[in-house]
């Protein structure tokens, strides 16, 4: 099972620098000053890095890599989680120690410079920085440990002299490499940035915008203060909890973007969230307010597909404890909304309708509704929404089993006839 680590790096620390850390221990203070390093390598808040899972369940490697955000007040943490495993934790005690790169954090920021981009694989990155041949200069390590992780592998983002520097050490570790296997990643290391650094390096690109489709399909980038952007926001607030590692890959440039780039829109991403969480803990009688602009602000209704799109991909990262949320539920055609929504998207006969202002202003208010009661709902806190005039049901939860007869008679399972309202929008 994975855990939950409360660190202070100064417990690691020997009395008697002579002696030895048992091996378990010595293993930990590995895994956990690589995540120190990746965290202040660079000028980021938080990012995906590159830094490998230590866990190995059922006796099989974590395919997940680490997720680090870093604070400073407080005081200096350091707060980690697998993307796959979901093992975490908190680093303390880190500040000027051996694994502290901040110092070099913010070199080569400045300016605009251009940077290379090296895609590794995830076994050349786990074995070039499980090297103890050698030791890299901070500066090279700088450069290492400020990897993310892009669609295609692990990005390494360099200036010219930096790569030159990593070049170096690296042909150094690999000359000094006795095991074959390890030798053999980091010589293939040593070529991808040699041709890295013969290319010209990367141009920046414009990022691309939203664009509105009459079909289902969503563009791979969406900006965080998009129709699409809030919807996708309200379930992952209103409903059952999604990791930030999950979800905040939605809202991530492509990998041949600068790291400055990547924090820009992690930061875009975690504002919206942080905004539309705040709305509905304090302002949830306001709520509807949003999406009713958002409704009646496209004559054509894109800005309600969109937001549609938004929720139900939100709804997909954890399908089975919505399915789970939605059936427990007395609140009928609480989705009513996005059936409506989807019905039109999916009929082109029927697009017309929401060029209709009235039916938009209407599906806008009632899914700032919806948004409202699924959070209350998942909650259990009393309805505010008799304030904006509409009766609240009872909140009574049937004690019903997934698998018993569904209480409306039809004879089959509850989770095959009312509990399975999210397969059917």
């Amino acid at each position: 099972m994975p855990g939950t680590y409360i660190t202070d790096m100064r417990h690691f620390v020997p009395e008697d620098p002579a002696t030895p850390l048992p091996a378990p221990m010595a293993r930990l203070r590995t895994f956990f000053g690589d995540i120190v390093r990746a965290a202040t390598a660079g000028s980021q808040a938080e990012f995906v890095s590159g830094i490998p899972c230590r866990r190995r369940p059922g006796n099989r490697r974590c395919l997940g890599t680490i997720s680090v955000s870093k604070t400073v007040l407080p005081e200096p943490f350091v707060f980690w989680e697998c993307t796959v495993c979901e093992d975490n934790g908190r680093i303390a005690g880190f500040q000027r120690g051996p694994d502290d790169l901040s110092a070099f954090a913010d070199r080569g920021s400045a300016g605009d410079e251009r940077r290379h981009q090296v895609l590794l694989t995830a076994e050349e990155y786990r074995s070039w920085i499980s090297g103890d041949t050698i030791a890299y200069d901070a500066e090279s390590m700088q450069t290492m440990y400020s990897a993310v992780v892009g669609k295609r592998g692990i990005v390494i983002s360099a200036t010219a002299d930096e790569l030159d520097f990593l070049l170096d050490a690296t042909a150094a570790d690999a000359n000094h490499e006795t095991r074959k296997k390890r030798r053999d990643y980091v010589s293939s290391i040593f070529v991808k940035l040699g041709e890295a650094l013969r290319k010209p390096p990367d141009r920046a690109e414009p990022r691309p915008r939203e664009k509105h489709r009459d079909d289902d399909s969503v563009d791979p980038l969406i900006t965080a203060d998009s129709p699409y952007a809030h919807g996708f926001f309200s379930a992952i607030v209103a409903g059952p909890m999604v990791m930030p590692t999950k979800w905040l890959q939605h809202f991530l440039p492509p990998q041949h973007e600068s790291i400055e780039d990547l924090n820009a829109c992690a930061q875009r991403a975690m504002h919206a969230y942080n905004e539309i969480s705040d709305q509905l803990s304090r302002q949830r009688e306001r709520f509807g307010d949003a999406t009713l602009a958002i409704a009646v602000g496209d004559a054509r209704g894109n800005g309600i597909l969109d937001w549609k799109r938004g929720f139900v991909d939100a709804m997909g990262l954890n399908p089975d404890e919505w399915t789970t949320f939605l059936s427990t539920l007395t609140l009928e055609d609480l989705l009513a909304p996005l059936a409506i929504i989807a019905q039109v998207s999916e009929d082109p006969s029927k697009r017309d309708w929401l060029t209709d202002q009235g039916l938009r202003e209407n599906i806008g208010r009632s899914l700032g509704i919806m948004t409202v009661r699924l959070w209350e709902a998942y909650r259990g806190h009393p309805s505010v929404l008799l304030e904006l005039g509409v009766a609240a049901e009872p909140r009574q939860q049937p004690t019903v089993s997934r698998n018993a007869p569904c209480p409306c008679g039809s004879g089959k399972k509850l989770k095959r006839c009312c509990g399975s309202t999210l397969r059917v929008v």
